[in-house]
């Protein structure tokens, strides 16, 4: 996985995006693990002397990794449906990356990664879901929270692991879910272990 391979090589987390000298977010963690993902020309091709939408940055909006569309929309277009969550108590603090221990050993049940269904964030833009305004609940499409055209709306843990999410989880379990430090583990049916998301049927589909 791209964030283990980012930890590796850097005692850390990355950073949910990267801000210029007046705390304004500039370029996105999505970029920075470019380099993991077998996209090094990629990344090397991105201008960070630039903000994500500069001259030469907007070229490469329509070059998005298919990881960070969904399966169904892989072909074409900028539009990320993959988003942290941005907080003080996720994984994504800010500017500032999580480090400490190896995460997948404190809090490998903690959401990393979530599907996101309608929010237009472009995938170099460094802009993500916040951890105090967005909406708690999972839905088929929110853009201002965990939403997947999918039957089963998928995320990714910290440890690697992934899991669907049933609309009838609760708020409160799912920000406990999306806690860095929680230790409390989360035993509702509504998670269910996944083991390939591009196996699941979209929403209104006749497969079940």
């Amino acid at each position: 996985m791209a964030v283990a391979n980012y930890y590796d090589n850097n005692g850390s987390l990355p950073p949910a995006y990267i801000a210029d000298e007046s705390g304004k977010p500039m370029h996105s963690w999505r970029v920075l693990l470019l380099p993991y993902m077998d996209q090094p020309e990629l990344y090397e091709a991105y201008d960070f002397s630039e903000p994500w939408d500069g001259p030469n940055n907007r070229k490469l909006l329509q070059r998005r990794p298919k990881a960070y569309a969904f399966p169904s929309e892989e072909k074409g277009g900028s539009v990320t449906n993959y988003l942290a969550v941005v907080g003080p108590q996720t994984a994504w603090p800010g500017a500032e990356p999580a480090g400490g221990n190896k995460p997948h050993a404190t809090s490998g049940s903690t959401i990393l990664v979530v599907e996101n269904h309608g929010s237009g964030i472009h995938w170099t833009e460094p802009r993500d879901l916040q951890f105090d305004t967005m909406n708690m609940s999972v839905r088929d499409e929110a853009p201002d929270g965990i939403s997947s055209p999918y039957k089963l709306v998928g995320v990714v843990s910290i440890d690697g692991s992934l899991n669907t999410l049933g609309p009838e989880l609760s708020p409160d379990e799912l920000r406990a879910m999306l806690t860095l430090n929680n230790q409390q583990p989360i035993d509702s049916p509504a998670v269910q272990e996944m083991e390939d998301g591009r196996q699941r049927p979209l929403k209104g589909s006749a497969k079940k």
